[in-house]
């Protein structure tokens, strides 16, 4: 796969891996520029498999990587990525574990992903959160109020405002929609599965979520 791009299509990214051998991507996360984008837990996924783990998520998570306009499709995207992280897909060993990367089964790549997008997406990360947490109270005031009106001309203005409601509502999740693009690259999984740790809905990570958030 490899043979299709160039080095300097990868320009872009926090840290461009397309020539970094394991060993010299293994020194920047120990001490270099991914200590901090991935975080601890990086170091709890298994030795062997790791760096095509770090290469995976740069190159599908890192909004300065190109892959999003090449591949749009996330699930094509996804194989790409796999290939250029260093998996064969035709060995089925291989196979089965790029297939893990895909869906971030193990606990310590799911963190490690909502790491690196929030270290490289920190202020945008913020809003969305704030954004998805105002649409909730504007839907919830919409549905509690004007369901009971003095008179005509209360029940205009209730429905005045509640209009103006719902259309800041629209104005709020097209933000949310254009941070979720910018985050997560397309990766509809890896929005759910940041929102359900944020949430706790993972008892394994309730002790790191200080960390992430």
């Amino acid at each position: 796969m490899e043979r299709i791009f160039k080095k300097e299509q990868f320009d872009g990214m926090i840290l461009n891996p397309f020539e970094l051998t394991d060993n010299e991507l293994d020194l920047q996360v120990r001490s270099g520029l991914l200590l901090e984008a991935l975080g601890p837990e990086i170091w709890v996924y298994p030795n062997k498999y790791r760096p095509y783990l770090v290469r995976y998520i740069l190159y599908l998570y890192d909004k300065g990587s190109e892959l999003r306009r090449y591949f749009p499709d996330i699930a094509e995207r996804k194989k790409v990525c796999a290939e250029l992280a260093g998996f064969d897909l035709t060995n089925k060993t291989q196979k089965d574990k790029a297939e893990e990367f895909y869906i971030l089964s193990h606990k310590s790549s799911r963190i490690a992903m909502i790491t690196f997008v929030k270290y490289q997406n920190n202020v945008i990360y913020g809003l969305y959160w704030s954004n998805i947490e105002h649409l909730w109270k504007l839907i919830s005031d919409v549905s509690k109020k004007f369901t009971e009106f003095s008179n005509d001309k209360a029940y205009l203005e209730g429905q005045k405002i509640k209009s103006q409601m719902l259309e800041l509502a629209e104005e709020t999740l097209g933000r949310i929609k254009k941070h979720e693009l910018e985050l997560f690259q397309g990766d509809d999984l890896a929005k759910e599965l940041t929102a359900k740790t944020r949430q706790g809905s993972f008892p394994e990570d309730v002790a790191k979520l200080g960390d992430v958030y």
